[in-house]
């Protein structure tokens, strides 16, 4: 229950700071006030509502001059960086956007600070190109420093002809001190490509790698055209969400080169998920901490209610255990624990049962091992027999020199031979039946052409012991293997000829499978069981496989398949379960 109420805490709690997060990033994209940003760039190159759409040579012409340059320089906008990039659509496929120019929003593209000028007053850019490397790198350690710490950020300076001359920073200076020189603060600045910005969310200073920002405007790939339109991406890239938006300065008018100028307005919010989460939680702690208390109540009662009934059923699973079966188990309650506590009293009585049912099994396996005894001796001297035979009439062939004797013994002995052959086949194909090596072949057939086809072949034997043969039929289609059937008909109506009387009857019933019934001997009640076994006969002139075959082939067909002793005789039978 734990795990499902923190799950659903879970799954509450990203939802509601995807909807918080992706309610931030549109409050962003709408605040931004882009239409105004847009025509202040327009009005950066002499642009506006009533000036007809410049071609894309014309505007491109107006970038790369001069004086546009230096435009595009003093005009400030205040955190949002300004792109100036050219594009083709070329063979289906956009060709990467070349960044023309662009604006951080100062005088200076890189290595710039923003300060207090104390002489003239208001925040003045100077360049700090003049530092060496290890020093612009100190100094951007020391203003990452102190990004948003509650102090400002001072330094010491001192400016001759416009140029900065004296700097210094923690331990650190560029230049000669003075007493001319002065101190101030740190608004902005970009040093070796990172640029300071405010989250427009969290109101926090942040720092952006100005080359990042390049290669989300070269790869955007939403560009409107018109007047007054302008298009919007919104990027995640790592801690950064990146809101771009692009309007076109001009494009070509003829259609014939589909190229095109575009100012791209660059946005970034730094580290909004984190900001979104840590919210989250301020405003939701108590409520959470509340519902987790809760929940380890409900947890807890819901535990004693369980576990009461659990040692109960644990205290009777080891009296099962340890072969104690007499106490039953108490458990009124309707819910799983009851369910389980019956299911156990059932084992209970099934195990009581069936250890009783168990000492019947082992006089039943005894008496398997006993037929299996049986069954040894039996095929011993069914092969003795034949194979005493042979071994006798060869020594008298060698004896004899009457050749019509010599030919009767052959006779003999081949006679022999065949039985034995007969005997080993038959052995082999019901290896092979118990085994499940045969393959069924499985059609549908008429069981009444089957039955014709066998009392045909059988008509002399009928006609020696005049039997009356009668056939009833009803339900003669039968979909099974039609060659291992026909074996266990004949096994059955071979069978009835041998063990029916003189002037006897045998009548064979076809049904959605066939009986067949004989006038003659009824079978010993306690061998009915057994006739089906290897080796098992009733009488002392069979071999004892052929019921054997028949039952491996109709449990390979899953029939149903008996014998029954009826008043004046012994019926045998099959049919389909379905």
């Amino acid at each position: 229950m734990m795990i499902g109420f923190i799950l659903i805490l879970a799954i509450s709690m990203k939802l509601n700071i995807d909807a918080q997060t992706q309610l931030y990033l549109n409050n962003v994209s709408t605040s931004q006030d882009i239409n105004k940003k847009m025509d202040d760039i327009k009005r950066v190159y002499d642009i506006s509502q009533n000036t007809p759409v410049l071609s894309y040579q014309d505007i491109l012409d107006k970038v790369n001059s001069q004086k546009f340059k230096e435009r595009l320089k003093t005009y400030e906008f205040y955190q949002s960086s300004i792109f100036i990039v050219s594009h083709t659509f070329k063979d289906s496929q956009y060709n990467p956007h070349k960044i023309i120019d662009y604006s951080l929003g100062s005088p200076y593209k890189d290595n710039y600070i923003q300060i207090i000028d104390n002489v003239n007053g208001g925040w003045i850019y100077v360049s700090i190109e003049q530092l060496s490397t290890s020093q612009k790198f100190s100094l951007l350690d020391y203003l990452i420093l102190h990004l948003n710490s509650d102090e400002d950020i001072t330094v010491d300076y001192r400016i001759e002809n416009n140029q900065i001359v004296y700097l210094k920073w923690d331990k650190s200076s560029f230049g000669i001190a003075s007493q001319s020189d002065q101190k101030t603060y740190i608004n902005e600045f970009c040093i070796k490509g990172q640029r300071v910005l405010q989250d427009p969310v969290t109101q926090k200073m942040f720092i952006i790698d100005v080359n990042e920002m390049k290669s989300q405007v070269e790869q955007m790939m939403n560009f409107s055209y018109g007047t007054g339109i302008y298009s919007t991406e919104i990027k995640k890239i790592k801690n950064n969400y990146y809101f771009l938006s692009a309007s076109a300065l001009g494009w070509d008018k003829n259609n014939t080169s589909d190229a095109s100028v575009h100012s791209v307005i660059v946005n970034v919010s730094h580290n909004l998920d984190n900001y979104v989460l840590q919210q989250y939680l301020h405003q939701n702690i108590w409520l959470y901490i509340m519902a987790f208390v809760i929940a380890v109540f409900i947890s807890l009662i819901l535990s004693y209610m369980i576990s009461k009934p659990i040692r109960k059923v644990e205290q009777a699973a080891l009296k099962i255990a340890n072969q104690e079966f007499d106490d039953a188990i108490v458990i009124k309650s309707k819910d799983e624990i009851g369910s389980l506590a019956h299911s156990i009293d059932l084992m209970r009585k099934q195990l009581k049962e069936n250890i009783v049912q168990l000492h019947l099994e082992i006089d039943k396996v005894k008496e398997l091992e006993s037929l299996r005894k049986d069954f040894i001796n039996q095929f011993t001297h069914e092969m003795k027999t034949p194979l005493g035979i042979i071994n006798g009439y060869s020594e008298l062939i060698d004896e004899t020199d009457n050749n019509e004797e010599r030919e009767k013994y052959l006779d003999i002995i081949n006679r022999e031979t065949a039985r034995i052959n007969a005997l080993i086949q038959s052995m082999l194909s019901l290896s092979r039946l118990e085994a499940g090596k045969v393959e069924l072949k499985k059609q549908k057939f008429d069981l009444e052409d089957i039955v014709t086809e066998i009392i045909d072949e059988y008509e002399i034997l009928f006609m020696k012991k005049n039997i009356h043969v009668v056939v009833h039929k009803k339900d003669s289609i039968i979909y099974a293997d039609c060659q291992l059937i026909e074996t266990v008909l004949h096994n059955f109506i071979s069978n009835a000829i041998k063990h029916t009387y003189q002037n006897g009857n045998i009548i064979i019933n076809i049904d959605n499978g066939v009986s067949v019934y004989n006038d003659g001997d009824l079978i010993l009640e306690d061998r009915l069981g057994q006739i089906w076994y290897t080796f098992v006969t009733h009488d002392k002139e069979g071999s004892g496989l052929g019921l054997a075959i028949c039952r491996s082939i109709l449990e390979l067909h899953d029939f149903e398949y008996g014998v029954q002793n009826k008043e004046q005789g012994v019926e045998f039978y099959f049919k389909n379960r379905r």
